[in-house]
Formats: structure tokens, sequence, C-alpha cells
């Protein structure tokens, strides 16, 4: 995902989205704190852990797909990205939500890293 046409920040917003729709403490904080690395608005970080539009138009756009592909387990007809940038989302998804069940399975307890 190096090559990755979404950028590291939309990166980051699909994380927080699987984290907080598979309830994963430890990822939603670690991701809330990467956001904050890349001055995204607490505002904003509270939306997104909210499942609510985030006011930056790029980011509500990334958003959505990452909820809609979650959501439709791939099956879209529309999702406002590339078809590239569609894929990418569904690899990130796929990336994180492993991620999520194993610290949900391992309940793994949230490193002061990510709360200071």
């Amino acid at each position: 995902m190096q090559q990755s046409k979404l950028k590291a920040v939309e990166r980051e917003l699909i994380a927080l989205e699987v984290s907080q729709r598979s309830d994963c403490e430890y990822c939603t904080t670690a991701h809330s704190k990467l956001m904050r690395l890349h001055r995204v608005e607490e505002t904003e970080i509270a939306a997104a852990v909210a499942g609510q539009p985030m006011s930056n138009p790029r980011h509500a756009l990334v958003q959505y797909a990452a909820q809609l592909l979650y959501d439709k387990q791939g099956s879209l007809s529309e999702g406002g990205l590339a078809d590239a940038e569609l894929i990418e989302v569904i690899a990130i998804i796929g990336w994180y939500v492993l991620s999520t069940f194993v610290n949900n399975l391992a309940h793994t307890e949230v490193d002061a890293i990510w709360t200071d």
C-alpha cells in the first residue's frame, strides 16, 4: 500500500472506520492518534468514531466509500471514487478487519503511546 493512490490520512480514516465498526478499543484509540498526527481536527475524528460524516469533502467521500464497501461486502454500484481507489479501500478494510479481530480476541490493552 506504499504506492497507494490514497493519501496516508485517508488510509488511517479507513482503518478508523473499521476499528469503530469492529468495536476495537485498541485500534480506535491508535488510529485516532494517528489521525491527530496527520493534523485532523478533533471534531473530525469524533465524527468518524461516531460514524458521522466528516466535513472535509474528500475525507467524507473516502469514509462513505469505506462504509458502503464494508456494509455491502464489496457489492457497489457507486462509491464516488475511481475503481483503483475502491480496490485500495477494500484492501485496507481487509487488513484492518484482521487486525481488529485479533486485538479483540487477545483483549489487547491500549498502550500509553496511543493515549499521550
